[in-house]
Formats: structure tokens, sequence, C-alpha cells
């Protein structure tokens, strides 16, 4: 039996640049982040096939193709005796590939967000069962690589997140074990007789003993302690990282191919020895693999080429290459050798290939597909882009996603700190804070990241930057006078003016109508809210209170009338809501516990606040109504959940979490359900910021 086939499966803005919120609150950090590529292989049917992870994928059925589209939430039937017929059937999580049993009746497919593996009814296309992949202390896993033994009775599923390989008996549908791995497993390519599988990470492969679950040998591809680049930028402005990602085995079970993205290379695994007897240049970034039923040819997915190649397995040579559609992710090969499928993730589309000929016969387009009657959850509307912060290149950067997770793309290259994005009221412009001059200054780049500016150009340290909601005037924070004051500028970094003069200022919001800024002032001996006009006159006590106001944010509600904030005037931190003159401050919190921590929002419609409160123990994203009542958790993870931010329709809530040990950034509808994570670096995550 061949191999088969895997899949891979916080207030208004931050007060301070240079102070973290919630110092303390984080502890685990990862030395490394995720990638988006992995794999295909396959065997001859009629042997369960596979397929793979996170990004595009297809595998090979018994009558028809199964094609999975990186991020959307349904995944694709091709006839393969008439390709032009095509199903898309929705499932209520971004499908990952899978597996197809030999009677056809079952489709295995990772469910990323459920953290599990559905077990889908082909006939009716509906889900029958799910496999969860979650420890007892429900570790998230984020399955990965996968591959199922050769009696088709056990299948072999490689966990990123959880750093470990499962051991699931589809008899019972359970998890028998659970092997520690390196770190971020990627796929698995089992044996012929099943002895062994052979698991890469993100440094290294490693082989193992399928009866003990021993870790028989380790064969280290990178030194993780040089490597200190550990991502690539691809063409498209899409992060990876470097290392060893699909890996298959030969059908006689004497060789392991394993594609090395950045370094261009195939490493050629003799698995006799279980030592790497050659590396083979192939061009860049080599995705997914595919063996044809004889061994004789490895094709190989580049995704940055919009190619293929065509290894010769004797030879160990490229003998051809076959231009395909964009972004080729994903392979897979006929029973008789004599047809190559491959998905095309850029274009959407999957190209048929007479591999005796070496050319595509035909091309099936996916993106106009008529929903199936059996689906189960429609696909979600488009939502604006959303630009972060991120350490995953080992220094704060800004990046920038779809709503969805998907096309994330670096805008800042540099080794300095760039942070805080803040996006102009027409979403084609950001603000940031970066200190690559020697000192913190307030930058403008174009949403693309082109043309970077500094706007402030001071000796000082400047941040906290804020747009006027015109358009017409950014309000920022500096220290250039040796304290922290609040100065406003043209959007051209000219008419540089000063506006306060009293104590310490800092954390300028502005009115939705651009003609208050609301901030925060120690001049009275403790933190209160002040309001000042737009020329900095008529600066006003707000709060009037010997207690401390205006820790962390404040807030104005999208109609102007009224302005969240933190007080202790209660003794403890509670969020309270005042008119905008500072009349009727009303406690919306009410609680023993820590409320208001980092971040807090209005809803668009202003009805309601977003905010973080630790009453069940630890921080929490909850939701209440602008008048106090109707409290309830939104987030309800053991976990830490923070920077709560709304979608500008009202529809979802964008957060920070660190659920996977790693701070990430997730996604929730308002009532907390269908929580999705939308970053996968294993690194550190924050700052998410809706775009206009």
């Amino acid at each position: 039996m061949g191999l088969v086939g895997k899949m891979t499966g916080k207030g208004c803005k931050m007060p301070d640049a240079g102070e973290e919120r919630r110092s303390g609150c984080r502890r685990i950090l990862s030395l490394c982040a995720v990638v988006l590529f992995t794999l295909a292989s396959f065997i001859s049917y009629p042997a369960p096939v596979l397929a793979k992870h996170t990004a595009s994928r297809i595998i090979y059925g018994p009558t028809q193709l199964y094609v999975t589209l990186k991020g959307l939430r349904h995944f694709y039937i091709i006839d393969r005796s008439d390709p032009t017929q095509v199903r898309k059937v929705a499932v209520d999580s971004p499908p990952c590939g899978g597996f197809i049993t030999q009677d056809g009746r079952d489709f295995y497919v990772a469910l990323g967000e459920a953290d599990a593996i559905a077990v889908v009814d082909t006939h009716s296309n509906t889900i029958r069962a799910k496999i969860s992949l979650k420890d007892e202390k429900g570790r998230y896993m984020d399955p990965g690589g996968m591959a199922v033994s050769p009696d088709g009775k056990t299948i072999f599923v490689a966990n990123e997140s959880g750093d470990s390989l499962s051991v699931v008996d589809l008899a019972s549908r359970t998890v028998k074990k659970r092997i520690p791995m390196g770190i971020g497993p990627q796929n698995v390519a089992i044996a012929p007789d099943g002895k062994s599988v052979y698991v890469t990470d993100f440094y290294s492969i490693r082989v193992v003993d399928t009866s003990t679950g021993a870790v028989t040998a380790r064969l280290n591809l990178k030194d993780p302690s040089s490597d200190a680049a550990r991502t690539v930028i691809l063409p498209d402005g899409e992060e990876v990282l470097r290392g060893p990602r699909d890996i298959v085995m030969a059908p006689d079970g004497k060789v392991v191919y394993a594609a090395i993205e950045d370094s261009g290379e195939i490493a050629i695994l003799d698995a006799r020895t279980n030592q790497i007897r050659n590396m083979v240049r192939v061009g860049s970034y080599p995705g997914g693999l595919a063996l044809s039923p004889d061994g004789r040819y490895l094709y190989i997915a580049h995704r940055d080429a919009q190619e293929i190649s065509v290894l010769d397995t004797a030879s160990e040579r490229v003998v051809k290459k076959i231009t395909v559609g964009k972004d080729p992710w994903d392979i897979t090969v006929s029973p008789d050798g004599r047809t190559v499928y491959v998905v095309n993730q850029g274009s959407s589309t999957v190209s048929i290939i007479d591999a005796s000929h070496y050319k595509v016969i035909s091309t099936v387009a996916l993106g106009a597909v008529t929903e199936s009657p059996h689906a189960q959850s429609p696909q979600p509307d488009r939502d604006p882009k959303i630009v972060f912060e991120s350490r995953r290149s080992g220094n704060w950067e800004i990046y920038l996603m779809e709503a969805d997770g998907t096309r994330q793309i670096r805008l800042t290259f540099t080794t300095a700190e760039n942070r805080a994005p803040f996006w102009s009221p027409d979403g084609r412009k950001i603000l940031f804070v970066s200190d690559r001059d020697g000192n913190k200054e307030v930058y403008l780049m174009n949403a693309d990241g082109s043309e970077q500016r500094n706007l402030t150009r001071s000796a000082g340290d400047d941040f906290s930057p804020s747009w006027s909601p015109n358009g017409q005037w950014i309000t920022y924070v500096s220290k250039r006078d040796g304290h922290r004051e609040i100065y406003r500028m043209d959007p051209e970094g000219g008419r540089q003016t000063r506006l306060t003069a009293a104590g310490d200022n800092w954390n300028p919001n502005w009115s939705p109508d651009s003609r208050k800024v609301a901030f925060v002032s120690n001049r009275d001996r403790n933190n209160e809210i002040y309001r000042m006009n737009i020329d900095g006159t008529d600066q006003e006590n707000l709060t009037k209170n010997s207690a401390e106001d205006g820790r962390g944010s404040h807030s104005w509600s999208p109609d102007g009338s009224k302005i969240a904030w933190v007080t202790n005037r209660d003794g403890n931190w509670e969020i309270y809501v005042m008119n905008a003159d500072g009349s009727k401050p009303v406690n919306v919190t009410r609680s023993p516990a820590e409320e208001g921590i980092g971040m807090f929002v209005w809803s668009p419609d202003n009805r309601q606040i977003a905010f973080i409160s630790t009453r069940d123990g630890n921080e929490e994203v909850y939701l209440v109504n602008a008048d106090g009542t109707g409290s309830l958790n939104l987030s309800r993870n053991p976990a830490m959940d923070d920077v709560p931010l709304w979608s500008p329709d009202g529809k979802k809530v964008a957060f920070v979490s660190n659920r996977t040990g790693h701070d990430e950034i997730y996604v929730m509808d308002t009532d907390g359900r269908h929580q999705v994570q939308l970053t996968f670096t294993r690194t550190r995550e924050d700052y998410p910021r809706w775009q206009p």
C-alpha cells in the first residue's frame, strides 16, 4: 500500500505605546509560527485516500474529487466523469481536508474551529459524528497532517498547536493516545507495513514506532537556535515559516520525500537507515507533494511560480515544469497514474493534467458554484480587513488580513518596534508608532504598507495617535517637553500644535462629530477625564472625583451623547457611563470583580459595551447594555481573553486570547457563538483594528 496523504488540517487604543496593556498577564510566548502550507500525497484506490490541512486541499474519492479552499466554510465535490458537475457543501467550520473511506461512504474532515474531525456522510452531505481532538485540559490542538493505517483502522493526526500526534481509533472514533512531538507538527506519512510514521515539524522529521508510540529517530533539517529569521515573505505578501512541511513515502516503503519550502529543496530520506541521502533543488517554495502510484514521479506544487514540477525519482532530477493556475497548493494523482489534479488556491480552480503529455487538459472553476441543498450553514458575509500588530518576526510589526484570517500580509519591515495601528476614517491609510528613528514617532502609511513616513519628527517620544472622524486632524501624545502632553497636527504632519499644558495628559479620544477631544489628565493630583475643544480651549474636568478616573481607556458612544470610562470610586475598578458633559454618571458593570481591564468599546448602535471582566476568575470578554442590564460572558474560556473590538456592521467582535498558550486573534458573533481563530503563529498577536 502506497503512502496516504495528509492535511494541514486592548480602551479605544493604547494609552501609552511605551507601556504594555495588562503587564504580566501574558506569560507563555513561543519562538515559532504556524505555516499555511502542507501537503499532498495519495495512494491507489481502493485504499483510503487522504487530503490535507489549513489551506486548499484536493482528495481522490471512488467517483468524485473533494476540494477545500483556504478559509471557506464549505467543500466542493467534483464528478470525475463530468468535471463540469460541481457541488458546494457548507459546513459549520472551515474544513481542512481529510480522507474518504474505502467504501466511499464517509468523508473524514478536520474542522479547525471545532478542533475536531467530522465524519461526513457522502450521500446526504451531513455530519454524522465528530471526533474531538482536545486533551483533558481542553487545549487547542489545531489538527494538521493526517495519515491512515494500511488496515484502515487508525488515523494519525499532527496537532500543530498541541505539539503532539493524536492516534485515533476509527471504530470507536476516539483518541487512543497522544504522542508528544516537536514544535508545530505539520504532516504525517505512514510506512506500507504500518509500523512507522514520519512526522514533520518546524525544524525536523521524527520517526515514530506505531506500536509503542516512541520516537525512534529525529532528523534535524533546520537549526532552531540559529534560524533567527524563521519566516519568509512570498511574492503575494503572505508570510510562511521556514523548514520542512509536506512529506510522502514511496509505495515500496524505502524512501521518504519532504518539501523544504524556504530552501526550494526536496529532502530524500532512506527509510531503512533513517538518514537523509540527498537534498534536491526543485525550485522556489515547494508545497504540496504527490507520488505516482508506481513511485516513479514526484509531483511538486510551487505556489509562487504558478507551476508544478515533475521529479524523476530514479534520477532524482526535475524533468518537467507544468504551468497551472494561480497559487497551486495541493496535488493528487489518479490510481492509474494517467491524471494529475491540482487545486489552485489563488484562482479558485482545479487544473486537470494529462500526466503522459504533461499538459493541462481542463480547468474547473469553483467560485461560481451553486450551494448544495444539503448545506448546513450559509457562507459568511465578507467583512472589512483587520490591521494588527504581531511579533511573529521577532519584533513588533504591523500586519493586515482579511476578516476571515486569510491573506495575512506584513506591512512594516524593520528591526525596530512598529505598533498601535489606527485606521484613517476612509480606511485608506494607517497610523502607527515606530521607534525606527531612535525614539517613538507617529508614522503614516497607505493601507498596502507603501509610502511609510514619519509625521512627528521630534526628539521626544510621540505616541497614541488618534484620527478625527472627519479626517482633518490627528491628535497624539508627546514627551518632547519632558512630560506627556497632547498635540494636534494635520494628516501630513504639518501645523503641529500643543493643546495641553498642566500636569501629564494622555489618551486623547475624538468625539464622533470631530468637535471635542476627551483625554486623561492628572493635573488635579489624581487621574480625571477631561474634555476640550479641538483647538485646546475650554478644558473641563468631567469626572471631578477624588478616586482614580481614567484607568486604561475611555470611549465616546457612537452618537456622541455619552462617555464610558473606568473608575475605582466604588472600591474596585468599574465601568461608568456619563453624559458627554459629565452629568449623570452611572455604574454599568456593578460587580466586585475587576472590570474594564484594558480596552472596552461601544457597539455601533450605541446600545451595548464590550469589556473585560475577571468575575469568573479569569479575564473574559463581556457584553453589557449601556444602562447596566443584560451582562453576558461572550468568550467563555478558561484562558485570558481581551482586547474586544466591534466590527463596523456590529455583527462581529474581534478579540485576543491565549487559549492555545499564545496570544492569537479571534473573532466571534456578538452572542459569543462561532469563535474563530484567525492567526496561528504561536508567538504573539495583538491590537486588532477593523477597517472603517
